[in-house]
This record gives structure tokens, C-alpha cells and sequence, in this order.
């Protein structure tokens, strides 16, 4: 590996610890999520077929959820 591609990955790297592990947006949906199980919500908790449809569908952006891809 030379300088460039050195320099490059651990440009890479930190770009990935700020998105990852320095993200207050995702420090913030981390607590949202632990003050609301919404399987727990709906009744569902321990039904893994469910939880894949429901998954499924919002992760699909040919539904009509309006989330977009």
C-alpha cells in the first residue's frame, strides 16, 4: 500500500466514525427507539413473520408508504 491509498483509507475511516460513531442524528433515533418498541405497540413482539412483512413493505420503494427508496 503506498502514501495515497494510506492517506485515502484512513480518510475512509474517519469518515465512517463520524457517520457512524460521531452522529448525533443517530444518537438521537437510538433513544427515540428505546422509548418505543412499535412490534411491542401493535401486539407483535414475538411474531417474526410479521416483523419481515412490515420490514418488507417500508423498505420497498414500490409501496405506497411514500418513503421513496
Amino acid at each position: 500500500m503506498n502514501y495515497t491509498q494510506s492517506a485515502h483509507s484512513s480518510e475512509e475511516g474517519q469518515a465512517l466514525t463520524n457517520l457512524i460513531i460521531s452522529n448525533p442524528d443517530l444518537d438521537r433515533l437510538e433513544s427515540m427507539l428505546s422509548e418505543l418498541n412499535l412490534f411491542e405497540a401493535i401486539g407483535i413482539i414475538r411474531q417474526e413473520l410479521k416483523h419481515s412483512t412490515l420490514l418488507a413493505f417500508l423498505l420497498s420503494p414500490n409501496e405506497k408508504h411514500g418513503l421513496g427508496d
